[in-house]
């Protein structure tokens, strides 16, 4: 596969990109050898997905990660 970039906190890993046997493009969680996809994302929103992840997950954010928690009024 393709090499990828991603987040890794408290030992998982999350992913933006494709898992095999899914033809969508999707954030994943990998733990070990297993894969988990949580969202996938429909080919229109995807570059947008793709250039807000690599701002997310560049060199130049540094490491200011911090715990955000959001009530979407379900």
């Amino acid at each position: 596969g393709e090499e990828m970039d991603g987040l890794k906190l408290n030992g998982i890993a999350l992913f933006l990109g494709k898992i095999p046997c899914r033809k969508q493009e999707c954030f994943y969680f990998a733990e070990g050898t297993s894969l988990i996809p949580v969202a996938y994302i429909s080919k229109a929103l995807l570059p947008e997905a793709k250039r807000l992840w690599g701002i997310m997950i560049s060199e130049e954010a540094g490491r200011d990660i911090e715990s955000v928690s959001k009530d979407i009024g379900v």
